[in-house]
């Protein structure tokens, strides 16, 4: 056991850890049966969210939120070698963004009602992104109109 006697003789020093997510959105690709990569009505876009958290430290409470491209319906969402994320949509043109927003209704749950028409806006929530999670991907597919 050292005791010291004056504080002044050290100095802790220590850096919080941090998150650093960083998001990319793809276009994977572009479907008319028959027609190719057309985008005309009826064409089904994929989307690719391609997500890393470079930080030092995992992101709590994440939200990952994207308005439907004009023109566009929603068809589905899927996670690819991504994992506990809560799918999300809203019906309104300017929904509250927070986490716990009730503009939001999750996906397959007693509020889900609307018509899938009606969605502009779907998101996904995860509690905690560590920094292992490198290059994982979320799948957005939505249909023109």
């Amino acid at each position: 056991l050292v005791e010291i006697e004056d504080a002044n003789d050290f100095y802790i020093s220590a850096v919080a850890p941090t998150p650093d997510l960083r998001v990319a959105k793809l276009v994977s690709n572009i479907i008319l049966p028959g027609m190719g990569n057309q985008p005309l009505p009826g064409a089904i876009i994929n989307y690719r969210f391609v997500y890393t958290n470079a930080g030092s430290g995992p992101a709590t409470n994440a939200v990952l939120y994207d308005r439907l491209p004009a023109n566009t319906i929603y068809v589905t969402n899927r996670m690819g070698n991504a994992s506990g994320w809560t799918s999300q949509y809203a019906i309104v043109a300017s929904p509250d963004q927070s986490w716990g927003s009730t503009d939001y209704c999750t996906f397959g749950t007693a509020c889900d009602v609307s018509p899938k028409s009606a969605i502009v806006w779907v998101r996904w929530k995860k509690t905690n992104v560590a920094t292992s999670d490198d290059d994982r991907d979320i799948y957005l597919r939505v249909m023109i109109r």
